[in-house]
């Protein structure tokens, strides 16, 4: 009995540590699937909104221009618009946010979603007649549970108890 309880309490730390990183990893794929959700069901106009969802480790109140603008489908000068540089937007605000989740390597350090656009909240309350009203928490639900579903604990798995 004793044997064996030494060897639990030498395996408990890594045990400990493997769960962390696994927690890590599981938090920065659900913030990367929230943002590609989110991104993918903001009306877009002339793309800074879909290019303005942002995740940082820190309340943050940035706001950027689109990754690929483009001329608005609904106001003069009438552009194209085109689905090109929505994809492209939609792609440029998860690789912006990428590069932040891969340096939030600290377990429990908190990642933000954020979009700091002034319209956005009017935008979610149904003001654009592309999305419904709620799209951003439809995104939220959405891109949890993809991650969720696609998920593999890989470190405690290798743990051996």
């Amino acid at each position: 009995m004793v044997k064996d309880l030494k060897y639990l309490a030498r395996v408990m730390p890594k045990y400990g540590d493997a769960i962390a990183s696994d927690v890590n990893r599981l938090k920065g794929e659900i913030s990367l699937s929230i943002i590609a959700n989110v991104a993918k069901r903001t009306p877009v106009d002339v793309g800074t909104a879909r290019s303005n969802w942002h995740v940082s480790t820190a309340i943050s109140a940035r706001v950027r221009t689109a990754f690929s603008p483009f001329l608005s489908r609904w106001r003069p000068p009438y552009g194209p618009g085109g689905t090109l540089a929505e994809t492209r937007n939609q792609a440029g605000a998860v690789w912006s946010a990428s590069s932040i989740v891969g340096k939030a390597t600290k377990a429990g350090e908190p990642l933000y979603i954020s979009n700091n656009l002034p319209y956005i909240q009017r935008l979610n309350q149904g003001w654009s007649n592309q999305a419904p009203a709620g799209f951003v928490e439809a995104g939220i639900n959405e891109g949890v549970n993809q991650a969720i579903k696609r998920f593999t604990f890989k470190d405690t798995e290798s743990v051996k108890v």
